[in-house]
């Protein structure tokens, strides 16, 4: 959780962070107990605002927040998207559309 904390703030940039005013009170310390509900709290926040003008950058920043908000499948689909979707996956990790 902490990698993809640093992750998720690296991937907003510092420029755009600071053009936005979400309120958002960082813990004392990456070792918080809080950190998870806070970061997900800010994911949550930023989601409905977040844009990008490059299509890939936006897909993997979106699916980076969509899974710091907990939501794994429009994170997963994100992640399709930026792919092409030209890929089904099956359970075993086959390429399904062969």
């Amino acid at each position: 959780m902490k990698t993809l904390l640093f992750f998720l703030v690296c991937l907003i940039g510092s420029s755009w962070a600071t053009a936005q005013d979400f309120d958002f009170k960082p813990p004392a310390s990456v070792n918080d107990p809080t950190v998870p509900a806070v970061m997900r709290d800010l994911a949550e926040r930023i989601l409905p605002v977040y844009q990008e003008n490059d299509q890939d950058r936006y897909l993997r920043n979106l699916s980076g927040l969509q899974l710091v908000a907990g939501n794994y499948t429009a994170a997963w689909q994100s992640r399709q998207q930026l792919l092409g979707g030209a890929r089904t996956w099956t359970r075993i990790g086959r390429s399904a559309s062969r």
